[in-house]
């Protein structure tokens, strides 16, 4: 799906990227669709969705098969070459930064090409089965959306690349989009690309869409990439970055390790002069101190994932509030939050979690638990969670 760069260990988000775990991310979605579809078919519900007041989007039961029997289908035919291998994070005890570097860089090129390469093979089994893919069942946008690039000064040091989609003619509403890709990966060109569909009809709605390339792990470990962000937010407050945009206005759009990020952002920015308007998380990572439980069977793949997160973690704790937002004990001070988690996700976990939290603490938090995996989703589903993403921000913004 066009929706983000999820985690490459994580996937391009909501969207699907890369990842050395992804032939055993598969398996586990596999897993996930099975189990699912025998719990259907014994009239069973599946265990950890939210009742009460976290509402969860809910369609019949036979539209649930069928959605289900779609994504099984979608699985079995796309047929992806094998992964990167994820790098070693860590320099070697001989190696120089310089080396380290570039050796980072190469792994995150190729990381990158390979989401891309999925993005299409996804688009292209979606056309064979279904005759459509998500991009074509989105509304038509407006041919003159305008696109820039910028760079946005951060503690007066660091320059963030910011791509901007503004309509012909902005509403002053701002949307901070955050790419996701394991923290380490999905940035640049491959969100740009990826992440299409989803700015652009968030702009058709009027708003000017700040796609923010975040600093990235390993060479960028925590905090940096939630310093950029409110270094953007900051710019925009201060209207440095232009555009009549108001900064009470304002809502963070982010995938997998980027819904993290926005997470983390949201908490940091709590007592801020001009809060924040809204949180969208599409398949969040927002549990980092604990295995996924799809995971918990497969203690080869959480050392895997949590060798790709030390690298994003530095010195930071797993159980960090702003590493792991779902543990916060500020969740109910959020503003309004619309998650789409997957159904099937093999990878990232959280979500209901930190929604049932905020509604357990007095907020306002929507869940809608689409037939997905991580990183593959039907396109009438991933139009579906599109279209939910982009009307909750519109609702918040206006």
């Amino acid at each position: 799906m066009r929706g983000g760069a999820a985690e490459g260990g994580d996937a391009a988000g909501g969207a699907r990227t890369a990842g050395a775990t992804e032939s055993a991310s598969a398996t586990r979605a596999a897993k996930s669709v099975d189990a699912a579809d025998a719990a259907q078919a014994a009239g069973a519900a599946r265990p950890g969705t939210t009742s009460g007041a976290t509402r969860a989007s809910a369609a019949d039961p036979t539209a649930k098969r069928d959605a289900t029997a779609d994504l099984r289908r979608l699985l079995s035919e796309i047929r992806a070459s094998p992964a990167p291998a994820l790098p070693r994070f860590e320099r070697g005890p001989d190696e120089s930064p310089d080396a380290w570097r570039e050796r980072i860089a190469a792994a995150r090129r190729d990381a990158d090409a390979h989401a891309l390469a999925h993005r299409e093979l996804v688009d292209r089994a979606s056309k064979r089965l279904f005759g459509t893919t998500a991009h074509e069942l989105l509304p038509p946008v407006p041919e003159d959306l305008r696109r820039s690039e910028i760079h946005v000064k951060v503690a007066g040091r660091v320059d963030v690349d910011v791509s901007v989609t503004a309509p012909a003619d902005p509403s002053g509403a701002v949307v901070v989009r955050l790419h996701g890709g394991g923290f380490w990966m999905g940035g640049g060109r491959a969100a740009r690309l990826i992440d299409r569909d989803l700015v652009d009809q968030l702009t058709a709605g009027g708003a000017t869409v700040l796609n923010v390339d975040y600093r990235l792990a390993p060479e960028h470990p925590f905090p940096a990439s939630i310093d950029d962000v409110r270094g953007v937010l900051a710019a925009v407050r201060g209207g440095h970055i232009g555009g009549d945009l108001d900064p009470r206005r304002i809502a963070l759009v982010g995938t997998s390790s980027g819904a993290n990020i926005a997470a983390a952002v949201a908490l940091a920015e709590l007592g801020a002069r001009d809060p924040l308007a809204g949180l969208a998380l599409i398949v969040p990572s927002l549990r980092l101190d604990a295995a996924p439980a799809v995971m918990r069977d497969d203690p080869g793949a959480w050392d895997e994932r949590q060798g790709q997160l030390r690298g994003y973690l530095g010195d930071a704790a797993p159980e960090d509030p702003l590493v792991s937002p779902a543990l916060s004990p500020s969740l109910g001070s959020l503003p309004p939050v619309h998650a789409v988690v997957a159904r099937h996700d093999e990878i990232a976990d959280g979500g209901l979690e930190l929604c049932a939290g905020v509604e357990r603490a007095g907020g306002s938090a929507a869940v809608h638990l689409a037939e997905m995996t991580h990183t593959v989703a039907a396109p009438h589903v991933e139009a579906e969670w599109i279209r939910g993403v982009v009307g909750f921000v519109r609702r918040v913004v206006e």
